[in-house]
């Protein structure tokens, strides 16, 4: 392709990534209103609902990385968005007979979590096919601030769920996977060497274990890797499950403050995107992504000392700012790092590890909050952060890691015209 033509096919693929977050942020407020206040359901039963809305991509991911590196990401993004209508419709069809229970948002979570699974690696590796060569770090920085952008639009329209109710959402969460899906149609298919070669094929799992070996062998990554998975269990437990329930057993809230508590954070995230834009290509990702975790460490702590809502909201809001700055890093390294035969499977092994925290640290927050309360029990992640923040500095070289360079020893996968 041209300079002019990836151009064309970089705003197509922007503009599908912002309308997809809008119909994520939707579903993000709508779907925990419906079971914390919809439902009413407790802390325990919140946290499985979150683990199963992360379990199964997370179980998938790498197979959806093995497929995404197999064939054509655009008819991955195209079919599986499109899909995604399923639960969508499912969810409202139940709730306008005033048959929605628990069980139903719990398969519909698992349905939707399983497409997440083949999405995100396609989304991911479609990336760097339609990003000109040495615009990669504003490329993923550029979709991190239409990622927390769109969901805090989304968000904005999910608060009014106590309002108007879920099936007015549900509909325009919809619309917008279905016109993302319209807009993916408009990108170049990329024809991968998997499609062209005429010698034999190895199999999936052995297509999957060779990207998990890729992250193996590569000191670098597999560090930035399990760096991000110790974080993930407890700081995405605590989003999950702690802030619902103080949202809903603290501060007597609902939908609109569920929404705030999230569009805090996506606003935080979206400003530290456009500084990481701003200031242009770091040289040193993992001390940046360290201070990160440190930073909402503190943010954290301050928030299980007990604080008002608006406080709480701050904390949030700087919670956001750090990670907004930091998270486009890892994801750098690897698309700088990975061959490109390799690029979604690379990928999809971060993503899973990262993932997979979710679920674990959903039920863990769940428990201690039924043991020590929700407020005690945020101070959890601020203490695992230190633990791990002492032992990475003293025994691994992440600090002083630099950022690699773009790799000019393959060529790109080849787009079709």
């Amino acid at each position: 392709m041209t300079d002019e033509q990836k151009a064309l096919q970089y705003r197509w693929y922007i503009a599908g990534v912002g309308v997809f977050f809008v119909s994520v942020g939707i579903g993000q407020v709508l779907n925990t209103w419906l079971v914390t206040v919809f439902l009413h359901e407790t802390p325990e039963r919140i946290g499985f609902m979150q683990m199963a809305s992360m379990l199964p991509s997370t179980l998938l991911l790498l197979v959806g990385g093995t497929v995404a590196d197999r064939r054509d990401p655009r008819t991955i993004l195209i079919a599986l968005q499109t899909l995604n209508l399923i639960p969508i419709t499912t969810v409202a069809v139940f709730y306008g007979m005033d048959m929605l229970g628990y069980w139903i948002m719990v398969a519909m979570a698992v349905v939707g979590s399983a497409f997440a699974a083949f999405i995100i690696p396609a989304r991911d590796t479609m990336l760097t096919n339609v990003t000109r060569p040495g615009q990669i770090q504003k490329a993923i920085a550029t979709v991190n601030m239409l990622q927390f952008g769109g969901q805090m639009v989304g968000i904005m329209f999910g608060t009014r769920a106590d309002e108007f109710g879920a099936i007015p959402l549900l509909v325009a969460q919809g619309a917008l996977i279905l016109a993302c899906a319209l807009m993916m149609t408009r990108l170049h298919p990329v024809k991968r060497a998997a499609q062209t070669t005429t010698g034999p094929r190895n199999s999936a799992m052995k297509d999957a274990w060779e990207g998990v070996m890729e992250v193996v062998n590569d000191r670098r990554i597999l560090t930035l890797t399990l760096y991000s998975l110790s974080g993930g269990i407890f700081y995405m437990g605590a989003f999950m499950v702690n802030l619902p329930v103080m949202v809903r057993d603290v501060y007597n809230g609902g939908s609109l403050e569920i929404g705030i508590i999230q569009m805090s954070f996506m606003a935080g995230t979206v400003i530290g995107s456009m500084i990481s834009i701003r200031i242009g290509p770091i040289h040193r990702p993992g001390r940046l992504m360290m201070l990160s975790s440190l930073s909402a460490a503190t943010f954290l702590t301050l928030i299980a000392v007990g604080l008002p809502f608006y406080g709480t909201s701050l904390c949030i809001f700087a919670w956001g700012l750090g990670a907004g700055v930091s998270m486009p890093m890892t994801r750098s390294v690897i698309q700088l790092s990975a061959r490109p035969s390799h690029r979604a499977r690379m990928l999809a092994v971060f993503q899973t590890t990262f993932m997979g925290a979710g679920p674990i640290g959903a039920l863990i927050m769940g428990f201690a909050i039924s043991k020590i309360g929700v407020t005690q029990s945020m101070i959890i992640p601020p203490i695992a952060t230190l633990i791990v923040f002492v032992v990475v500095l003293l025994f691994t070289k992440i600090w002083q890691m630099p950022m690699p360079e773009q790799r000019v020893d393959e060529e790109p996968d080849e787009a079709a015209a």
